[in-house]
């Protein structure tokens, strides 16, 4: 896949237990997901929980503090938007729910950049 220039716009929430960004243009982030998916068959995005696939940037889970605590850390981000980055590599990573399981397994460089309309 072709590097992209990407903009957070806005935050949202999946229930009251994850504060996320709203990736701009999100298809890119669904047919990278796709791609690798497609790769590996029998490794569904998050293990096959979910039967859609939402793009996203976890900023804060309620597992890791107080609702407060996460709400608060949606009120420090929301001036700092939109943000806007380059994504111009993939990490492929592995890991458990343990603490400090996360490990690189392996970076992909992504091709010349594209335009964010499809």
């Amino acid at each position: 896949m072709a590097a992209l220039d990407c903009r957070f716009t806005r935050t949202q929430w999946f229930g009251q237990d994850v504060l996320w960004l709203d990736p701009e243009p999100a298809w890119w982030f669904r047919d990278l997901t796709a791609a690798v998916w497609d790769a590996f068959p029998h490794h569904a995005p998050y293990g096959g929980a979910h039967d859609e696939v939402v793009p996203h940037l976890t900023v804060a889970e309620r597992r890791l503090g107080s609702l407060s605590a996460v709400q608060a850390a949606e009120q420090a981000v929301q001036p700092g938007l939109p943000l806007s980055t380059r994504i111009e590599r993939v990490l492929l990573i592995a890991g458990t729910q343990a603490p400090s399981s996360w490990r690189l397994l392996h970076e992909f460089r992504l091709g010349a950049a594209r335009s964010e309309t499809r």
